[in-house]
């Protein structure tokens, strides 16, 4: 969901950065871009962040979005089955 949100509010020079990273107990999806986000509003027909932090906390898992320096960062992070 993250990517959707870069193609409908980063604009359309924007890059994205995705990586993955797993940990013995957890993995983590990061999600950088260095879009604009200049107030850029959506077609209303998504979950957006609300989504997104929904479905991760069902999971037990925790995700932060906000902006980072210049860019705009979402980071999920879900506990692993042992």
């Amino acid at each position: 969901m993250a990517l959707t949100n870069v193609l409908k509010h980063a604009g359309k020079d924007a890059h994205v950065h995705v990586s993955l990273s797993y940990e013995p107990s957890r993995l983590v999806v990061d999600v950088v871009d260095d879009g604009r986000h200049g107030g850029a509003t959506g077609d209303g027909a998504g979950s957006g962040l609300r989504g997104m932090y929904e479905r991760v906390s069902s999971m037990g898992g925790t995700l932060h979005a906000g902006p980072l320096a210049a860019d705009w960062a979402v980071t999920a992070a879900v506990a692993l089955c042992a």
